[in-house]
């Protein structure tokens, strides 16, 4: 299992620096949860891979196997529906443990597209230098060119289980377009053009931006539980278990080479 935490994102040490710092704002204990339920979407989706099954982590709480636009806005709209609510019954307001375990599991979708998709290559030649969310691009209109060239070039995440689409002589798997750390080896589909190194830092960039966005729509849409994130505090066994899980989580990332 171990040697499975290869897998699908940031390495786990930036996923924990990017939901701690856009939890900055919150307890403690919150920080904890947020945090945790971010790692554990690798955790769990290592257990999937471990037991060869194309389980549910990995499909809905990673951007791989994306490979159109509508492809993308579909598993957006999962990652935004996993805090909103997917149904009017879960529009309900959640509690506090329940809404910091929402933010951490999107969290870890919303970093995870900028880091597995050409995002931020298509900022990069399009001439853009600041980070921009994907919705920024969807919804201003001085993004009409990248618009444009999703469509007809296309916005597209690396290849996990499903045949990559031939688009030139490097195949779009997860490795040849991945930015889940500064230095990577082998294939990038960007050789030539762009460094990756570079590409990584613009993800992290447009990563966090992305995380403070998905807490503004917490806040908009359950902005009680959302104000007490500030304050909340756990109970001594939710906190020691919390702290377990912290370290399983490092250590097993640690041992496996997948934390910076």
């Amino acid at each position: 299992m171990l040697a499975l935490l290869a897998i699908l994102g940031f390495e786990l040490g930036y996923h924990r620096d990017l939901s701690a710092t856009a939890s900055a704002g919150f307890s403690k204990d919150a920080r904890r949860i947020i945090v945790n339920a971010n790692l554990f979407v690798d955790v769990k989706s290592a257990v999937g891979l471990l037991l060869r099954r194309k389980s549910s982590p990995v499909y809905d709480q990673h951007f791989d196997d994306c490979f159109s636009l509508a492809d993308h806005r579909q598993r957006w709209s999962e990652t935004e529906h996993r805090i909103v609510g997917t149904h009017t019954l879960d529009s309900a307001a959640p509690s506090v443990m329940e809404l910091a375990r929402r933010l951490g599991s999107a969290h870890h979708s919303g970093q995870d597209y900028y880091a597995h998709s050409n995002h931020v290559e298509h900022l990069s030649m399009n001439g853009e230098v600041e980070p921009v969310t994907h919705s920024e691009i969807m919804t201003e209109a001085r993004f009409t060119t990248i618009r444009t060239r999703w469509q007809t070039v296309g916005l597209m995440s690396g290849a996990y289980f499903e045949q990559p689409p031939d688009i030139g002589t490097v195949e779009l798997h997860h490795r040849t377009l991945n930015k889940d750390k500064p230095l990577i080896s082998g294939e990038y589909i960007y050789d030539g053009r762009l460094d990756r190194s570079t590409m990584h830092d613009r993800a992290l960039a447009c990563a966090s931006r992305e995380s403070e966005r998905l807490n503004s729509l917490a806040a908009e849409h359950h902005p009680e539980a959302f104000k007490a994130l500030a304050t909340y505090r756990s109970g001594l066994g939710e906190r020691m278990l919390e702290i377990i899980k912290y370290w399983f989580a490092r250590s097993a990332a640690t041992i496996s080479g997948h934390w910076r």
